[in-house]
């Protein structure tokens, strides 16, 4: 994921702009590691046309979040994993096949 710099007046005026505090912000922290999660490390990778549906997300008490290090982990585990399955069925085909 690449890291787009948005200032944090742009993202301060859309909370003013809609009546909202930044001190209602929910406090958050990786689903699987606990660590601290920064909404600001959050919504700067984001684009300004998605702030809005970013912090409806961030607010969302049904939704969690992993931190890089975390996320980065599940993702190289689930490649692993669909990697395995294509190797899989590449034996049972061949399989099939004799």
């Amino acid at each position: 994921m690449k890291n787009i710099y948005i200032p944090k007046k742009s993202i301060l005026n859309l909370f003013y702009k809609n009546n909202l505090s930044i001190n209602c912000l929910k406090e958050r922290c990786c689903w699987k590691c606990k660590c601290d999660l920064d909404f600001w490390d959050y919504i700067s990778q984001s684009s300004e046309n998605e702030f809005e549906y970013m912090i409806e997300l961030w607010q969302n008490a049904n939704i969690e979040f992993y931190c890089c290090e975390c996320f980065n982990q599940k993702t190289s585990d689930l490649k692993k994993k669909k990697n395995n399955l294509l190797d899989l069925n590449l034996i049972l085909t061949f399989i099939s096949t004799v």
